[in-house]
């Protein structure tokens, strides 16, 4: 969900004014680095990071339906195709009870 969005769902009734980026600020968060990649699997709905410990077992990840994730893959905002509306967040806390 975009900052905007954000706003727009908390505050629809409000005007927002846009002021550009801020000293220090992140346009993009990176949430699964290439690094972590060698570890990770992906499902449907989520990745799993696993730790390299050798008693790991990703036995039970892979009976549902995990899949390893190409070598370099890197999952950070700039790439993501799945991004949450402002109504879509009010669905999703009136489901939860909260709105």
């Amino acid at each position: 969900m975009t900052i905007s969005d954000l706003a727009a769902a908390m505050a629809p009734h409000l005007d927002h004014h846009v002021i550009g980026i801020r000293p220090g600020e992140k346009l993009h968060e990176i949430l699964l680095t290439a690094d972590d990649s060698r570890t990770a699997l992906e499902l449907d709905d989520r990745y799993i990071l696993q730790p390299q410990f050798s008693f790991w077992s990703q036995e039970p990840y892979m009976t549902d339906g995990a899949k390893t994730v190409a070598d370099g893959f890197q999952y950070d905002s700039k790439n993501n195709s799945d991004w949450l509306t402002p109504d879509g967040l009010r669905k999703m806390l009136s489901e939860c009870g909260v709105y």
